[in-house]
């Protein structure tokens, strides 16, 4: 009998037992509010035993995604989830722990807001908060944060048929036309929400999605650099908003007291940030250090004085950041100059603080973009620039790249 039947019952026979009451003498009516309460504490009873009832039945909850319909039950310390394939029939069962209990109980609390997904064999339970999105002609993407575990997730809405699909952050990929250091640095999106997650997806486009025709979900979302074109140093290389370059150019003096000509190493680091080509330019000397934002200038006279470099070295746009943010703080500190060295940072006369232009530079590469530095066998004495300079480079081409962009 359900609890609903029950009520149903006893409004049926307190009604009856209030008629017999007005009814009767007073003894009667006695007699009879006593049996109104026995049977409230009757029901009372039996309402009270259904609650518990219910109370003990498991937390469950189904979800419907492309051809796969996963079911979650909470068993305690840990939880069950059956997840049928439609499309082959096949079902499989997976158990699991909670990590905690403080875990568990923010789950369960969440449940209901709770979104389901599918991916390379793993079951995906998240509860989605939405960053950021962007826009194609086909498509919307939304950037997720996982409320609970800061994992990255995305929200596609397909505009053509509304259906809206939800995948993980390892679906992403880069096009074949991305460079290594874009490729890696889409990987960003596995590794959990953070700063760096909003940055990079500021920094990109959508430029497809795959949808598994069997399974009826993401299999795979291609991104591409938002903006990029032909290097200003160099026109044979490319960058873009997710590969930044940097080259070692020698120009000027290092030194107010020695050192005449043109034997001063500066760095150049290019890119393409908020659809702005920018080519900055900084160095260090025994005034300090120096830092020219070339955001906001024309770069056509100053690579006309450019005329020995090194080679093009690139990464993401995040490494370089970090490596800018420290150029910056030294920049402000007004006696960083003191650690100046004309013997460099491997000299013998000089300690491991000490750098002169060259080992400035270099020791920013292997900290901040992984840049294997190979010394010349002068360097245990003295670090010179020409060593890491090539000795004839034309760049005639420049101004003209320049121009087009």
């Amino acid at each position: 009998m359900t609890s609903a039947i029950i009520l149903s019952n006893f409004q049926s026979l307190a009604n009856n037992t209030m008629l017999e009451i007005l009814n009767t003498d007073e003894a009667n009516q006695k007699y009879s509010l006593l049996k109104v309460s026995a049977l409230c504490a009757f029901v009372g009873g039996i309402l009270i035993n259904e609650f518990v009832k219910y109370l003990k039945q498991p937390i469950k909850k189904t979800w419907k995604e492309g051809c796969y319909e996963a079911t979650f039950t909470d068993k305690n310390e840990k939880y069950e989830v059956v997840l049928k394939d439609k499309s082959t029939g096949k079902i499989s069962v997976q158990l699991g722990n909670y990590k905690s209990q403080q875990i568990k109980e923010l789950f369960l609390s969440h449940l209901s807001r709770c979104k389901f997904t599918y991916f390379n064999g793993r079951c995906y339970f998240f509860v989605p908060h939405e960053v950021a999105f962007k826009e194609t002609k086909d498509y919307k993407i939304f950037l997720i944060e996982n409320e609970d575990t800061s994992e990255v997730f995305f929200k596609i809405l397909d505009k053509k048929t509304c259906k809206t699909y939800w995948t993980v952050g390892d679906a992403v990929n880069g096009m074949e036309e991305c460079s290594k250091i874009s490729i890696d640095l889409f990987k960003t999106f596995t590794k959990g929400f953070n700063e760096e997650t909003e940055k990079l997806f500021d920094k990109v486009n959508l430029a497809n999605v795959e949808i598994d025709e069997k399974t009826k979900m993401v299999s795979k979302i291609i991104f591409c650099p938002a903006f990029q074109g032909k290097s200003y140093i160099d026109p044979n290389v490319v960058v873009s908003s997710t590969k930044w370059a940097t080259t070692i150019v020698l120009w000027g003096k290092c030194s107010s007291k020695y050192e005449p000509g043109q034997h001063h190493a500066q760095m150049f680091i290019e890119g393409i940030e908020n659809d702005k080509h920018f080519l900055h330019r900084c160095d260090y000397g025994d005034k300090g250090v120096n830092f020219f934002d070339g955001r906001y200038v024309d770069n056509v006279e100053l690579l006309m004085k450019i005329e020995r470099r090194s080679e093009m070295i690139f990464g993401s746009p995040i490494d370089f950041e970090k490596m800018i943010l420290e150029i910056h703080q030294e920049k402000l500190d007004d006696k960083f100059y003191k650690k100046f060295s004309l013997y460099g940072s491997n000299g013998l006369l000089a300690s491991s603080e000490n750098n002169n232009c060259i080992t400035w530079i270099l020791n920013k590469y292997k900290k901040f973009i992984n840049y294997k530095v190979e010394w010349s066998w002068l360097s245990f004495a003295i670090t010179l620039p020409h060593s890491f300079v090539s000795d004839k480079n034309s760049f005639k081409e420049s101004k003209e790249v320049y121009e087009k962009l």
